[in-house]
């Protein structure tokens, strides 16, 4: 079984603490920054969770992956967090009545394209016997 880190290769960078790499998948190259947390695909900025290339760049200097998730995702900051309850809001009935028009749906527009036929069901008659659902066969 191939591990998703062998198929990456790092150009730049070495194993000592240098904080730029450049990791290199297929004919695509990205920088990674490993002293401000970021890389040129701007998932690790996005999401505060290191991509794929910044785990390599971490796999490569054998560093611990969960010292490079953002401080947001530790215990000591999601407590505080969910520390008091939430207050109940009341239904639509208890909202505050106003004097602004009430939003509208959008308007149906005619969409592109071939307008499709509505298939109306017939009734199959035998021409001989007249009899409904009939056929040569069955008469």
């Amino acid at each position: 079984m191939v591990r998703i880190w062998e198929r990456y290769e790092i150009v730049e960078g070495n194993t000592n603490w240098v904080s730029f790499f450049e990791i290199k998948y297929e004919y695509d190259g990205y920088k990674v920054d490993l002293y401000h947390h970021t890389c040129t695909c701007k998932l690790w900025m996005v999401s505060g969770i290191p991509c794929v290339h910044g785990q390599v760049a971490i796999n490569s200097m054998h560093k611990n992956l969960i010292e490079f998730i953002s401080p947001w995702f530790r215990k000591d900051k999601l407590i505080p967090t969910y520390m008091e309850n939430a207050l109940l809001v009341g239904g639509s009935n208890m909202w505050q009545r106003t004097n602004f028009i009430k939003p509208l749906p959008p308007l149906v527009r005619r969409m592109p394209g071939r307008p499709k036929r509505a298939k109306v069901p017939r009734t199959i008659r035998y021409g001989r016997c007249q009899e409904i659902r009939h056929n040569k066969s069955s008469c």
